[in-house]
Parts: C-alpha cells; sequence; structure tokens
C-alpha cells in the first residue's frame, strides 16, 4: 500500500512494473508476468518492456480537488485561482523535498533537509507589529480612560489628582507588559531552522505528510492576486500538532507563515518561548475572571490584531476554539473573527482572504480526550508533561496525516451576500439570542463587548463562521483508521470476518469517491485494512485466526479465517468513536433522513423484509421531512448537515433520491384521505411554505392546492442492513440526549456540579444498556 510517497513500515509496497523486483517482505506484484522474450535478456527499449501507466495512478495526481467556494456566498471567488490544471496538481508528501533527487550534488543529497531549509523563500511582511502603535491605538486609549475612571470611583480617589495621574501610569505599565507578553517575535532565521529541526522530528513519528498541491497552488495565487491583503486561515483543532503542520506546510510552498492565536496555557517555560518565535502570540482562555470585563485586555488584544491585519501579516486562529475531544467539529466561536471583520467595516484593511483548513491524522498525535469524555477535568499543561508528550509521540508510530485547505475566498463578498440576504433586525427590546444554540450566544469572553456592533453585523460574522467550520469539515480527507473505525463500530460491532470488513471497506471507499470527498491512502482493500488495524492497535481492535467447522469431516483441511472485533469497553469505545466522527460528515444527512424514516414505521424492521406492500410501510413526503428536519434541529449542535446558506428541506433532495434510487422507497398510487388527513397535509405544507419565506403564488396557495407524495418502504437483507448502518450512526446521540433527559429530574431538588451530573448520565447510560434498552454505548 502507498500512502502517497511515505511508506510506513510493515506496509505493502506500491506495485512496480514488470521487470522490477519486489521489496524483501512485500507481496508479489500484481502486474502481469513479463513475456518469454523480455525474460530471455532481449534488450528492447523501455516503453516497449513497461506496460503503458494511466497518469497519475501511482503518484497520486488523480486525487480530486476538495473544499470548493461556496457558489451561492461566494460566487466570484469560487471561479478565480482554480482551473483543471490546478486541480489536478495531486498530493504531495511534505517530507519528500527535491534536494533528495539523484541530479542533485553529493553534499545536497546528504543534507537534504539542510539544503532545503537553507534555500527556502521565508517571506514576511516587511515591517513587524509596532508596539508604539498598539498601545497609542484609539481602542487601547479609550479603554484606558474607561478603566481609570471604573477604578477612581471604586477607590473614592475621584477628585485626587495625584493619584490619578499614579493610578494612569500603573495602567499603561499593565497595558506595556500585557502586550509584551502577547505578541509574537516571528523571524526568518529561526523559521528556517526549525523547518530543518521538523523534517526529522516528522519524519520520526509519521509516514507522511500529505497536502493537496492544488489548494497550495489556489492559496499561493491568489494571495499574489491581492499583493498586502492578509490571508486568514481557520483551521478545525484536533491536535498540538495543528499550527505546526500547517505552518511547515506554507513555509515550504513559499506562501507567508501566518502569525497563529495560541491559548496562553501553551506559555510554558521554553516552550513559550519556541512557539512565540515561530509565530504564535497568546492569547488568554478566558478573557474575564469573576470581576468586571478587562477592558485593557480586549484593546490590546484587539488593536494588536488590527495592526498586525493593517501591515499585511497572515493569520491564522482556530475557529473552534479549543481541540475537539469527541473527534466532531464543534460549534464555532466567532470573537477572533469578528476582530478580523471589524478591521475591515473600519476600513483599516481594504479586504482579507478567508481559507477554512481541516487536518486528518490517521493515528491522533496527542493521545485520546476519554478522561474528559468521563467527566474530569482537564489537567493544566507543564514543562515536564509536555516533555513527556514529546518523547512518547516521538517513540510512536502515528502514519500519515492529511492536511486539506479549503478554496480562499474574500472577505468583503461573503460580507455582502451576508447582508443581502440577512433577516431583519429584532425590535427594540427584544432580549432574545440571535441563535438557540447553547454555544452560539454572546458570552462573557465575547470580543463583540469591544465595540458597538449592530445585529446585523453580528449575524453576518455568525453566518461567516458557521459557514468556515462546515467548510473546513466539508474539505477534509477521510483516512483509513476512521472508516476502519467507522465500519466497525456501526456495522460490525459484534465482529466480523477480515473479507467482510474489507468488502464493506471497499464499496464505502467507492461511495465517498463517487461523493466527492478524498481519501488519504491507496492501495489494494485488504492491504490498507491491515495496515488501518495495526495502526489503531490491539487496545481498540482485536484479530484472531479461527477455524471453520465442518470441512475437516469432509476429508479437506479446516478453513482458517481471520475474525475482527472492535474492544467494546466503554473507554476503548469512546476512542474508536473519535475515529470514526471524523469520517461521518458525508453520511450525515443521509443518516437523519433515514433515522427520521424508520421513526414513522411501527412494524419490526427484521419483519418487514420481503414482506411487500402493507399499509404499515406507507409513508409521505411530509412525513418524513418533517421527521427529519425534526431530528436536525435536536442534532443542529451535534452534527454539521446544511452551511447557513442552505435550506435544510433543500439538502434533504439529495438523500431522498438515493434511496428512491435505491427501491427503499417506491412511490405508489395517490389515495383518497379523510378530511382530517388531507387538512393536515395541507396545513404542513403552508407552514413550511411561511417558514421558508417563500414568495411564489404556488406556495402561498398550497393550503388549497399542494397534495402530498406517497412511498411504500421496501426492504431486503442488504437494504435493510445499510438502513441500519445509517441509523446507527445518529442513534448514540439520541440514546445520549435521552438518558440525559431523564436524567434531568434529579437537577429539581439537589444541585450538582457538571463532572457529578456527567457521572451520573454515563451510569444510567450503563444500567439501560445492561437491561436492553439502549443499543449503543456511545
Amino acid at each position: 500500500m502507498t500512502l502517497f510517497g511515505g511508506q510506513q513500515q510493515g506496509t505493502v509496497p506500491a506495485p512496480r512494473p514488470p521487470l522490477a523486483r519486489p521489496k524483501k517482505g512485500g507481496i508479489r506484484s500484481t502486474c502481469p508476468v513479463a513475456p518469454s522474450w523480455v525474460r530471455s535478456g532481449a534488450s528492447l527499449a523501455p516503453f516497449k518492456v513497461t506496460p503503458m501507466v494511466e497518469p497519475g495512478a501511482l503518484g497520486g495526481e488523480d486525487r480530486p480537488y476538495m473544499g470548493g467556494c461556496c457558489a451561492r456566498c461566494t460566487p466570484h471567488s469560487k471561479k478565480a485561482h482554480t482551473d483543471p490544471q490546478v486541480m489536478q496538481l495531486g498530493i504531495r508528501n511534505l517530507l519528500l523535498v527535491s534536494t533528495m533527487d539523484r541530479d542533485r550534488g553529493f553534499l545536497a543529497r546528504t543534507f537534504c533537509y539542510l539544503s532545503h531549509a537553507a534555500t527556502r523563500d521565508i517571506r514576511l511582511p516587511p515591517r513587524p507589529v509596532s508596539s508604539r502603535a498598539v498601545l497609542e491605538a484609539d481602542a487601547v486609549q479609550v479603554a484606558l480612560e474607561q478603566t481609570l475612571e471604573l477604578t477612581l470611583e471604586a477607590r473614592g480617589l475621584a477628585d485626587v489628582p495625584e493619584a490619578e495621574h499614579h493610578v494612569r501610569r500603573l495602567l499603561y505599565a499593565r497595558a506595556e507588559s500585557l502586550l509584551s507578553a502577547m505578541k509574537s517575535n516571528i523571524g526568518t532565521a529561526f523559521l528556517r531552522v526549525a523547518t530543518w529541526a521538523l523534517f526529522h522530528l516528522l519524519r520520526c513519528t509519521l509516514s507522511s505528510a500529505q497536502v493537496h498541491k492544488g489548494q497550495l497552488e489556489a492559496v499561493r495565487r491568489a494571495q499574489q492576486a491581492s499583493p498586502g491583503t492578509p490571508v486568514v486561515f481557520l483551521p478545525l483543532h484536533k491536535s498540538h500538532l495543528d499550527y505546526v503542520l500547517l505552518s511547515f506546510a506554507l513555509t515550504n510552498f513559499g506562501v507567508q507563515a501566518p502569525l497563529v492565536a495560541a491559548g496562553d496555557n501553551l506559555c510554558i517555560p521554553l516552550f513559550g518561548w519556541l512557539l512565540s518565535r515561530l509565530g504564535a502570540f497568546y492569547v488568554k482562555r478566558r478573557l474575564d475572571g469573576a470581576g468586571p470585563k478587562d477592558l485593557i485586555y480586549r484593546a490590546i488584544l484587539q488593536s494588536y490584531m488590527v495592526e498586525a491585519l493593517a501591515l499585511g501579516h497572515n493569520m491564522e486562529f482556530f475557529i473552534e476554539g479549543g481541540r475537539s475531544r469527541n473527534g466532531r467539529p464543534k460549534r464555532p466561536k466567532a470573537g477572533l473573527l469578528s476582530v478580523v471583520v471589524h478591521a475591515f467595516h473600519e476600513q483599516r484593511i481594504d479586504d482579507a482572504l478567508v481559507v477554512p483548513v481541516g487536518i486528518s491524522y490517521e493515528r491522533i498525535v496527542d493521545g485520546n480526550f476519554i478522561s474528559e469524555q468521563l467527566g474530569r477535568p482537564k489537567q493544566a499543561e507543564t514543562l515536564g508533561a509536555a516533555l513527556s508528550a514529546i518523547w512518547a509521540v516521538l517513540r510512536g508510530r502515528h502514519g500519515a496525516v492529511r492536511l486539506d485547505l479549503a478554496q480562499p475566498f474574500k472577505l468583503s463578498e461573503f460580507l455582502s451576500t451576508a447582508r443581502c440576504s440577512a433577516p431583519p433586525p429584532p425590535p427594540a427590546g427584544d432580549g432574545a439570542p440571535l441563535s438557540s444554540s447553547p454555544e452560539s450566544r454572546t458570552s462573557a469572553s465575547s470580543l463583540y463587548g469591544l465595540d458597538v456592533v449592530d445585529p446585523q453585523q453580528r449575524s453576518a460574522v455568525n453566518a461567516l463562521a458557521e459557514h468556515v467550520v462546515y467548510d473546513a469539515a466539508r474539505c477534509c480527507a477521510v483516512m483509513s483508521t476512521q472508516l476502519v473505525a467507522l465500519l466497525l463500530l456501526h456495522r460490525f460491532r459484534q465482529g466480523c470476518t477480515l473479507s467482510a470488513l474489507t468488502n464493506a471497506f471497499a464499496k464505502a471507499r467507492d461511495e465517498l469517491l463517487r461523493r466527492g470527498v478524498d481519501v488519504g491512502f491507496r492501495g489494494d482493500a485488504h492491504d490498507v485494512v491491515q495496515y488501518a488495524i495495526g495502526l489503531l492497535g490491539p487496545g481498540l481492535v482485536t484479530h484472531e485466526r479461527m477455524q471453520m467447522g465442518g470441512a475437516a469431516a469432509e476429508g479437506r483441511p479446516p478453513l482458517e479465517v481471520t475474525f475482527v472485533r472492535p474492544v467494546t469497553i466503554l473507554p476503548n469505545v469512546l476512542e474508536l468513536a473519535y475515529y470514526a466522527n471524523m469520517a461521518v460528515h458525508s453520511l450525515c444527512l443521509d443518516a437523519v433522513l433515514v433515522s427520521g424514516l424508520l421513526s414513522l414505521l411501527s412494524v419490526d424492521l427484521a419483519a418487514a423484509v420481503d414482506l411487500g406492500p402493507s399499509p404499515d410501510l406507507e409513508v409521505g413526503r411530509h412525513q418524513v421531512l418533517a421527521a427529519a428536519c425534526d431530528l436536525a434541529d435536536l442534532l443542529r449542535d451535534e452534527l454539521l448537515l446544511t452551511p447557513p446558506c442552505s435550506r435544510l428541506d433543500d439538502a434533504l433532495v439529495e438523500p431522498l433520491s438515493r434511496l428512491t434510487s435505491a427501491e427503499v422507497l417506491v412511490a405508489v398510487e395517490p389515495k383518497l384521505v379523510d378530511e382530517s388527513e388531507e387538512w393536515a397535509s395541507r396545513a404542513f405544507s403552508r407552514f413550511k411554505a411561511q417558514e421558508l419565506q417563500t414568495d411564489s403564488e404556488d406556495e402561498a396557495d398550497c393550503f388549497g392546492t399542494q397534495s402530498d407524495t406517497f412511498w411504500m418502504v421496501q426492504l431486503t437483507a442488504d437494504t435493510l442492513e445499510h438502513v441500519l448502518y445509517l441509523q446507527s450512526i445518529v442513534a448514540p446521540l439520541v440514546d445520549t440526549y435521552y438518558t440525559t433527559a431523564c436524567c434531568l429530574h434529579r437537577l429539581v431538588t439537589q444541585e450538582l456540579a457538571e463532572a457529578d451530573f456527567v457521572l451520573d448520565v454515563l451510569y444510567e447510560i450503563k444500567n439501560k444498556l445492561m437491561l436492553g434498552m439502549l443499543a449503543y454505548v456511545v
């Protein structure tokens, strides 16, 4: 198996031409045997001996280009900087550099990484961020005056001139100290040394670091087309290695290295100094404590970011905030993003290029987050813990990592589109939140409080943040371990043979490619599955050789098969689910639709196989869509189903057509319904028309004209297996919501800490699982 230029120890090498001898320990080549006139030693031209190979079949150049811009929100950006040549540039392994080529000199090949790092074009803006410019910014001066006034009033010294002078000096000294601890000290010399060191460190733990060259080329062209325009990289956060990999890839490809917003928990001895030289500027994880808002810190942070953007510095920060604990994308936190939008509205920058980024790991570098999912508090970062973690990473085997950059789009274009399509602002005095999502509500830690932000601008920022998270998740490639974990958890939880897992893996891979989702692996499905099982390790997946009974009695040797089974102990399942959750983004809509459909059936599904037409298996289109929308509304904080510019019922059309194409849903003749059913169907149609704000006369008059479409659910053994597989993707979430709701009554008579309540919920899940009331552990 070939992992795009990097070969992990123990994997199977890529197929070679017929005359090439396979590597020791590899399997027999699948290429055709050379004819006798070749084996006899006849000397012919190479093109007459080596069979024709489709371009890109061995190098990964035929991989799909993912992460295109939204045609509705950014139509002009979608057409820019990408052409068929760019989209077909294919995959590049960052750990393989041009100085390794045989045409290079002996010293260049011997010290390939050193010569590569020394010759890189490290690009930074001509001027660093000036501390004086930040401290003299209007926002900082206003914050100092407001804090001075509040401090003097709190101490009863408002009429004492000497006290005012003394407090003013102390506040200005604090502002200088905050800025000194926050700002980055990035430099080209240190970036070169870090690039050389990272080559050696990454080779110790990764088999390859993959990136689509077309995606990097699109970013480079976009920045060249708009000189001086800052690029804002917004990656999803899975590991501490995320920002290192992104800066490493950009530096090696000639794109200006960004300033990276890092949590102040990483500002520890030695590592804080190193990260600052690599471009990190430190942001408090909690902007405010128990007291009033820290206006000075907020103003310093905003002014530093605005000044850096105005000077042309690229910037990177994680749109989710912290790392994902369960593998699924988190709800966005738009605080830092609002600073970029504010800088644009205040005309401090002419525009900005926004680039969502997704990073996929075959095996997560930071270990797992099981203890935190079980309710235990997060451990603080220390120098000893960091050194221990790095040593464990260097000794470990983590496979390949894939970095995907979505197509860059202009901030001005998105905001103008969002302004045209934004809903009207709420009436004065309306205290309703802008979103019903708990994590998207404005909190005390939001940067919105620095300036007066109108509701329309805030709505546009929230829409931008949600769109970025959706785009970043959509452009992520699916890795081999993720797909194996998904199949084992949701299709073969009780175990299966290796051949059955291999067949399901091949079908799932082909389905992903048909949907335009790339995969971060290549090779025969059997080899890839074995590689993934070995990488996940025996703690998550076990496999053993078993003999099939009955063969010896017939005089034949017993048939041996390999049986694969996931380890279903709760902590192990949580870790396995982490990998599976990173591969479900392309199946979420299908899973929600199928779950809504099955909730309408009152018959046992096993008994419905090949049952034939039955009134209990008949459903209406409006019923299915309504059930799917209700479930999607329940799980809106867990699953990314649609971007904010899209309607859910429109997005459900494609998965609905897949069910009809598979003949799971078969259209039936319209039937006469009684008056109450007809009234309910028409009322639902009119409600949906009003909710979606449609202006069509037909939809406005649908109360009396529109009729429903009815289907008959027809299940076979194969379709039932696939339907249950899709349902199992959202079933753990529904079970968890149900169990949590059952436990809420305990908070009526007593107060419980969050960690204690989580432990109670986990205990209740275990009890219901043992009683057979739940089907899944997670």
